[in-house]
């Protein structure tokens, strides 16, 4: 039996190459987050989950730095990645964000990815470690309520709230320097064609086993979603000198 893991793996995989036409809510978020770190130096960098690398060459183009990595546990998103964005100088590579040098980063950064953690205190825990003293982390994640319209025909994964993000991080002893809860929805003609969205941006898997093809044809049938609902936490924080 295939872990949660490795199906999250696939979806992306399988959605790599038609990613970028479809994720107009992360380039949005991810837009607003750089906004909280840009025009300053960094030393080394890391991206986590950072997909076919579009909103990785965006944060470079804001920042200052000498190293930047960016991993991601789909083959076809770094593939896509190193293609387009090979000029930038950036180590891509397939890795998981809960495996991470220790003390090694003045900037770790994820857009829209950290919500598909196992176990979000412990891959914070493990970002407190990666992270030099004094170092930023700053993260963008989807939180309750994303996507409740599609919890009457689809096990809809479920993911922390605002605050329980927050009491993480106070709890590891982080400086919160910004948080914000930011609401964006995509609207469209047909439940049919939001699935196929969902599907294109990867996000299609579910927290318990469904029976996918009959749930699937009777939410297309009744044809009742006409709008996807994100809800997303932006965070910029520190690690302190003290810790």
């Amino acid at each position: 039996m295939i872990d949660v893991s490795q199906k999250i793996k696939q979806a992306f995989n399988k959605a790599a190459y038609a990613y970028d036409e479809y994720d107009v809510i992360q380039k949005k978020v991810g837009a607003r987050l750089i906004e909280h770190v840009r025009h300053r130096f960094f030393d080394r960098v890391i991206d986590l989950g950072c997909g076919t690398g579009k909103v990785t060459k965006s944060l470079m183009d804001h920042i200052d730095c000498h190293d930047c990595d960016a991993i991601d546990i789909a083959e076809s998103m770094i593939a896509m990645a190193k293609k387009y964005h090979q000029h930038l100088g950036v180590n891509f590579v397939v890795q998981s964000f809960d495996e991470l040098l220790r003390n090694h980063y003045d900037l770790i950064f994820s857009n829209f990815a950290l919500h598909w953690s196992s176990n979000i205190e412990v891959t914070f825990r493990v970002i407190n470690n990666a992270l030099k003293k004094g170092g930023v982390f700053a993260f963008s994640m989807a939180l309750h309520d994303t996507f409740k319209e599609l919890s009457r025909s689809f096990s809809v994964r479920q993911l922390p709230s605002f605050e329980a993000v927050l009491s993480v991080l106070y709890a590891l002893g982080f400086f919160v320097v910004h948080s914000s809860e930011v609401h964006e929805s995509l609207m469209f003609d047909s439940s049919l064609n939001a699935l196929r969205a969902l599907k294109k941006t990867g996000a299609t898997v579910c927290q318990r086993p469904v029976r996918g093809i009959d749930k699937s044809r009777l939410f297309i049938k009744e044809n009742s979603v006409r709008a996807l609902d994100y809800h997303v936490g932006i965070f910029v924080v520190e690690k302190r000198f003290d810790a």
